[in-house]
């Protein structure tokens, strides 16, 4: 059993205020919790960024994964999920997102999952889904979908896992399937080799996208890791990388040596380039 408590908050003058509250229960067949997010019109991060801001937020969460005795089953899981949005200047809602999950958690790790999702969003203004083709007219949507899908255990050399997602997106309708093969040869190395076609329908027109990438994984001792993630949008025709390499110098803290990269593969153009370094270090009193 656990409950954990959380409060945050940053004031300065002027509609400059973050606050967040969180409170949750977890035991071994319940868990419970609850959130409320508030970022006001002028809040600054400063050193950090915002998701979204001008808004408040509210979460809540419920599972049930009852025990049961078989040789291949450990728990059934039940879960249920509410997510709400609302403008930090007119009160009204923004978003709100509600999820239904039915699923079977296995013994050696593996599950499989059923989810019904349905999500409202308010547009105050045409929202572009695809480059200079296709819009999403400004108004209130609210749609519905599915989605099934299935893994096996993490704790295997090869593993696997893979989903489809069907039903209602925006004024149109969606059907996609997901999937990534891991490989893990032994300890220090491991490489993840992922797929995932979408094909959208809209009453203006219809698209497909296809991602291809690949993660490697490579851990020097407990405090040095080579992370590289590489991906192919068929869509987009780009190629982007994202390399970093992460040294724990001390408990909690870090130094970061990132490498960005966007090609467009039929110009031969470069999209983006960076090269980033960041150094954590925490101070204990």
């Amino acid at each position: 059993m656990d409950v954990t408590l959380v409060a945050e908050k940053r004031a300065d003058k002027g509609k400059n205020q973050a606050r967040r509250f969180q409170a949750g229960w977890i035991d071994d067949e319940l868990s419970i919790s609850g959130e409320y997010n508030a970022v006001q019109t002028n809040f600054n991060p400063e050193v950090g960024f915002v998701r979204r801001g001008n808004m408040s937020q509210y979460n809540g969460e419920f599972a049930w994964k009852p025990r049961v005795t078989h040789k291949t089953i450990q728990n059934l899981n039940f879960a249920t999920a509410l997510d709400y949005y609302k403008s930090g200047t007119t009160g009204n809602i923004e978003t709100r997102v509600q999820d239904v999950t039915v699923g079977v958690q296995l013994k050696n790790n593996g599950s499989t999952n059923f989810n019904i999702n349905r999500t409202f969003e308010r547009l105050i203004e045409p929202f572009e889904i695809r480059r200079d083709t296709l819009f999403i007219p400004a108004g209130d949507y609210e749609y519905l979908s599915y989605s099934a899908s299935a893994s096996t255990g993490s704790n295997r050399r090869v593993t696997g896992n893979g989903g489809v997602t069907w039903g209602e997106f925006w004024n149109g309708r969606t059907r996609a399937v997901s999937g990534t093969m891991g490989l893990r040869p032994h300890y220090h190395f491991s490489v993840d080799l992922n797929y995932s076609r979408n094909h959208v329908t809209l009453p203006d027109g219809a698209f497909t996208t296809n991602l291809i990438g690949t993660r490697f994984l490579y851990s020097f001792t407990s405090r040095a890791f080579l992370n590289a993630f590489f991906q192919y949008n068929a869509d987009t025709h780009q190629v982007s990388s994202n390399i970093r390499f992460n040294l724990i110098h001390h408990p909690l803290s870090d130094l970061y040596l990132v490498y960005n990269d966007t090609q467009e593969t039929t110009t031969g153009e470069t999209v983006g380039r960076a090269f980033t370094i960041k150094l954590t270090n925490l101070f204990n009193f």
